[in-house]
């Protein structure tokens, strides 16, 4: 926006009607003070959108909730490109305007508008995987293509959007109570054998959340179990197809040992 175009005194300092004299100077109209020219405003087109004819009254400030940046655009501003979204309006309508008809409207300080803050930032999640790493043998780190995943416990979206909260990069969800917990994997039969190193620490679960967040994996391998003849039948685990490796009474086995004693006797003198 600029203002449109009035004159003041140069000696004054007063706002003034001007007319024009044969030689094409400007000077102070003084029989022509009853008027004074209104203060107004003017939309400059070629910096405002949606505004086409002068008008009294500024254009709305518009607030994006969202904004997204070109690979270029976020170079220039020595930032991620992508999506942000509006999460604070730093001081935003809270400003005050002084009376622009007013004479004094340059020493008015209700003019002084406090800047305003319009901050912006991304979203970011990230999965939880259980991997069965079964049968890898003379490793102590492990990667995902090392073995399955386990689906059934799989966290999905650490960060997305939940319960009301939404979370953005900076930010550290606990996801904790989504974990499947030692106590039940141990009762499905796996033992702990390592974590990725962006869940050590005590970071599973709640490690921050950054430009493109990497996925965190819990790498488990199959638990042993001592099976004895008094071990009860239903304790003994299943194979997938529902058969049980070994009947608790199949190791128990009674034997029975036959003795045979002689008797001798011998001739005393």
């Amino acid at each position: 926006m600029t203002s449109s175009t009035y004159y003041i005194d140069a000696v004054t300092g007063q706002r003034v009607n001007i007319r024009q004299n044969i030689n094409g100077e400007w000077f102070v109209d003084a029989l022509n003070n009853g008027m004074l020219p209104v203060i107004t405003w003017t939309v400059n087109a070629d910096k405002s959108t949606g505004l086409t004819a002068d008008d009294q009254k500024f254009a709305a400030v518009t607030t994006p909730e969202t904004i997204t940046l070109s690979t270029d655009e976020a170079a220039k501003r020595g930032t991620d490109d992508g999506e942000w979204y509006l999460v604070s309006t730093d001081k935003n309508g809270e400003v005050s305007y002084g009376d622009p008809n007013s004479d004094n409207w340059q020493a008015d300080t209700t003019n002084k508008i406090a800047d305003g803050y319009l901050i912006y930032k991304q979203k970011a999640q990230y999965n939880i995987h259980y991997i069965d790493v079964n049968g890898v043998e003379d490793k102590t780190t492990y990667a995902p293509t090392d073995g399955h995943e386990l689906d059934d416990h799989k966290v999905n979206g650490v960060g997305s959007d939940e319960a009301g909260k939404t979370y953005y990069v900076g930010d550290t969800p606990d996801a904790t109570s989504k974990l499947w917990s030692p106590a039940d994997y141990e009762k499905a039969g796996y033992v702990f054998v390592g974590l990725s190193d962006n869940a050590k620490g005590d970071l599973l679960g709640k490690q921050t959340l950054t430009k493109n967040v990497q996925d965190q994996y819990v790498y488990l391998k199959h638990a042993v179990k001592d099976i004895t003849p008094n071990t009860p039948v239903d304790d003994v685990p299943k194979d997938p197809d529902g058969k049980r490796a070994v009947d608790p009474s199949d190791l128990h086995k009674e034997f029975t040992r036959n003795i045979t004693g002689y008797l001798s006797t011998g001739m005393v003198d």
